[in-house]
């Protein structure tokens, strides 16, 4: 039983390429015996190791397949690991930036681990400017959004013609507790992209809810793209809606974003997932709830020294979505 069911499992294994997520009774995850992975199991909303959790027989449960890397000696071996220190250090590295394009780094909370959430937004937003939303580490363990998400940040304060017809709204680090631990989940076990619908005291509830109270300032319509930045485990690639998950006209504004960024990024090439997703997802949440065009852009998230990629190579992907996007609405 143990061998069919890793055989039965192989087909998810190399193409489910953000997380292998999937639906097991506690006989099968008891049977379960893959090697270099960890094993999570959801209860009550949180993911904890199968070998510690107590399940009940005959209940079937959402179980994670999370791939296990080398912590030791990490940057040795993969392109450097992006920290909660990092992320200060670069904020406040560009604290001038910032201020002299009449931009703000702001503190909006705080992790369960007290650690700062930020906003990086304008002074003043104007309700009919083009808007950009931007989210990165909702997963702690996928460090090489940040580093794509820094090379977008320094494109886009280096062009004023950029700042002058869109208005950037960035969410830097979502999960800085996980990112600290190299996790995928927060301090609590709770994936903070499967909770957006929901009522958790963490971290969502504090970005989901400033970005509400940002909305209520902004011509909706005038949000013209939000991005969620991941690392996945074998490729680069989009997330997007399948075709009449909203209609038609959804579907192609969605494929003109992943055509355009193809023309620069060689390492997505234009490269793209169908999915609905679950409710609980920002991108899902954010269509649903405001019809925003919302994707989810993933990077491979460990990878090797010696594979032709560098970290200056991320920050070059960070600046094609900066390209694409000024090609897509500036220079039409």
């Amino acid at each position: 039983m143990k061998f069919f069911l890793v055989v039965l499992l192989l087909p998810i294994l190399c193409f489910a390429e953000c997380v292998h997520e999937m639906q097991l009774t506690a006989k099968e995850i008891d049977s379960l015996d893959i090697a270099n992975t960890q094993i999570y199991v959801e209860i009550d909303g949180k993911f904890t190791l199968a070998s510690a959790a107590k399940l009940t027989e005959g209940k079937k449960y959402t179980v994670h397949l999370l791939p296990e890397y080398e912590r030791d000696d990490y940057n040795k071996k993969y392109i450097k690991y992006y920290d909660y220190a990092r992320l200060n250090t670069f904020l406040d590295g560009n604290q001038q930036t910032f201020s002299e394009n009449k931009y703000q780094k702001i503190k909006i909370g705080e992790s369960l681990l007290k650690r700062n959430l930020y906003v990086v937004m304008p002074q003043v937003l104007q309700a009919d400017k083009k808007t950009v939303v931007m989210f990165c580490r909702h997963h702690g363990d996928e460090g090489t959004a940040n580093w794509i998400v820094e090379g977008f940040v320094e494109k886009v304060f280096a062009d004023k013609e950029w700042l002058q017809n869109f208005q950037l709204i960035l969410y830097p680090m979502i999960n800085p507790d996980g990112a600290e631990k190299r996790t995928r989940y927060n301090n609590n076990g709770r994936d903070l992209n499967r909770c957006w619908g929901g009522s958790a005291n963490d971290e969502i509830v504090i970005i989901r809810g400033h970005l509400q109270s940002l909305l209520q300032n902004i011509d909706n319509k005038k949000v013209v793209s939000v991005l969620d930045m991941h690392g996945s485990f074998v490729e680069d690639f989009i997330y997007r809606v399948p075709r009449f998950f909203v209609d038609l006209d959804f579907f192609e504004l969605q494929g003109k974003f992943i055509d355009q960024l193809a023309i620069h990024d060689i390492w997505q090439k234009g490269n793209f997932k169908l999915s609905e997703g679950s409710p609980g997802m920002s991108r899902i949440y954010l269509i649903k709830t405001y019809g925003f065009n919302a994707l989810t852009h993933e990077s491979i998230r460990n990878i090797p020294l010696n594979k032709g990629r560098s970290l200056n190579s991320l920050k070059k992907q960070g600046q094609d979505v900066y390209q694409s996007l000024k090609e897509l609405y500036i220079q039409k």
